[in-house]
């Protein structure tokens, strides 16, 4: 029927984007920009404006545009919906600056219901992050051409610039950043690291055995002493250090 599959894919981040019900691209930017502050680590996270500027001035943009249009035209989205602001607020988005300490934050936000778990405020009601883990588990690895739920079993977001986001609910937060990525755009190390995770400290949320949370110390050990083995002896070669910033969007990427 033409609608986007889901908020993972750029008609659809496109289209929550162009249905905020308020002001131009810059306010609709502040206001998420606000949220994911909120949701992170405490910095800034600014935008990047020559990664912007550089967006808007590639063919990129104009796709951007395009897809809107249609959105609009095939009444896929409501008659308010704001096609020229959506773009702009979306293409600020994917321009924002933040380190894996601000991922990883988000992560742990999200697999403890919403709630921050340093600042203690609650970020996202209950239908929220229903609603956000539910998509997260079935489209944010859809591109990855496996059966990631079943073979892997983390939840988990990824984009082009490396940066990949695992969410095990009530348990913890990950979040690796590698640029080198797969044939499918996702980061090659960290497809590699979850997929270590979820076989060596058992935090596979679909495959538990033992009747006990996935990650218990009964299957492997903590989470911690596991990912510091992951990140130690498994790994060849060392992974970029978590102050290393890096942006949702590179350079002629459609992601």
């Amino acid at each position: 029927n033409g609608k986007p599959f889901n908020p993972c894919l750029v008609s659809g981040g496109i289209t929550c984007a162009g249905q905020l019900p308020f002001g131009g691209g810059a306010e609709r930017y502040e206001l998420i920009q606000s949220f994911l502050v909120d949701l992170g680590n405490g910095g800034t996270m600014t935008m990047d404006s020559e990664i912007y500027y550089n967006i808007q001035s590639s063919p990129i943009h104009d796709d951007y545009t395009k897809i809107g249009n249609v959105l609009l035209a095939n009444n896929v989205v409501p008659s308010e919906f704001d096609a020229q602001h959506g773009v702009e607020a979306y293409e600020m988005v994917r321009s924002i600056m933040l380190t894996t300490l601000d991922l990883v934050a988000m992560a742990a936000c999200f697999a403890n219901r919403g709630v921050h778990p340093k600042s203690k405020l609650d970020v996202c009601e209950d239908f929220v992050m229903d609603q956000t883990m539910s998509i997260v588990t079935t489209c944010g690895m859809s591109k990855s051409g496996r059966g990631w739920m079943n073979e892997v079993g983390i939840p988990a977001l990824t984009n082009q610039s490396g940066a990949v986001m695992g969410v095990i609910p009530g348990v913890c937060g990950i979040a690796v950043y590698s640029p080198r990525l797969d044939k499918s755009g996702a980061s090659f190390r960290g497809v590699e690291v979850l997929t270590v995770l979820s076989e060596k400290v058992g935090l596979n949320i679909i495959k538990k055995r033992d009747g006990t949370r996935s990650g218990s110390r009964s299957r492997g050990g903590s989470a911690s002493r596991g990912s510091q083995r992951v990140s130690g002896s498994e790994r060849k070669g060392s992974l970029p250090t978590n102050e290393r910033k890096f942006s949702s969007s590179t350079q002629g990427s459609v992601n």
